[in-house]
């Protein structure tokens, strides 16, 4: 996410905007695949623990807390989590995807808006740790809430007339630490009120339809 911007603008003046879309994807793909293969075991499931705990003569592991997938989906919290992560996604994505169209609107130049916008992967991780350790210490769903909040305070800054490169900076800082902190939230509300019993479940339909806005959100922000 920060070196994405960067590298996109080199590669578009360098080769055009078809060749660098192919490269940046051989380049994602082909690193993903590689940490996959490499890194990806699953190891720690509930069957796997099972049978670890038979071999070893150990007690079986303790059944989970929480709902059913059924009873979740039928849950109205669960469903407000899943429609919170269908609204914020519809206008993170869209952001994200026009980010750099949008700096240069505000009167810098193609080179300063990828440069601004690499900002946006830095303050997305500090988003996630700074998030995950605040949860760690305060309960109850202010920190969720002032997570899916954030994005109008940057968007609000971006509406300035003439803002500078100062102040769409911070704008684009505030957009991607609400990013990062929003898909802490979630996991965290997810556990909340659905609990560890259909976790994986009930993540991935959340997981899912961020997918699905990755599709509809940048057409929806272009329109």
């Amino acid at each position: 996410q920060s070196l994405t911007p960067i590298v996109a603008q080199h590669l578009i003046d360098g080769y055009g905007w078809r060749q660098a879309y192919q490269m940046l994807a051989l380049g994602w793909g082909g690193l993903v695949l590689v940490l996959l293969l490499l890194f990806f075991h699953d190891v720690g499931g509930t069957g796997a623990q099972a049978k670890l705990a038979r071999e070893s003569g150990g007690p079986p592991p303790a059944s989970l807390s929480g709902y059913t997938f059924r009873e979740a989906m039928r849950t109205r919290p669960i469903q407000r989590i899943w429609g919170a992560v269908a609204i914020g996604s519809i206008i993170s994505t869209g952001i994200a995807v026009h980010l750099v169209p949008i700096i240069v609107d505000t009167g810098l130049s193609r080179g300063q808006a990828a440069g601004i916008a690499g900002l946006a992967g830095l303050s997305a991780i500090a988003g996630k740790l700074l998030t995950g350790a605040l949860i760690d210490r305060f309960r109850g769903s202010l920190i969720p809430f002032a997570s899916f909040s954030l994005p109008a305070i940057g968007m609000a800054m971006l509406l300035l007339p003439a803002p500078g490169i100062w102040v769409t900076g911070l704008a684009v800082m505030i957009l991607g630490f609400a990013a990062g902190s929003t898909t802490q939230s979630q996991a965290y509300l997810i556990t909340r009120y659905a609990g560890l019993r259909s976790y994986g479940a009930v993540l991935g339909i959340a997981s899912s339809i961020i997918g699905l806005m990755l599709g509809f959100a940048p057409w929806f922000a272009g329109k």
